[in-house]
């Protein structure tokens, strides 16, 4: 990003997480790991 391309994957994931209401961090969660 810093050379000027752009990096459609990133933006991708940031649309689907706003989409979802939800940090883009969570589309990387595993759902079966138990949270303290």
């Amino acid at each position: 990003m810093m050379a000027g391309e752009y990096d459609a994957e990133l933006d991708w994931l940031n649309k689907l997480a706003d989409a979802l209401d939800v940090d883009v961090t969570e589309l990387f969660a595993d759902p079966d790991r138990k949270q303290d």
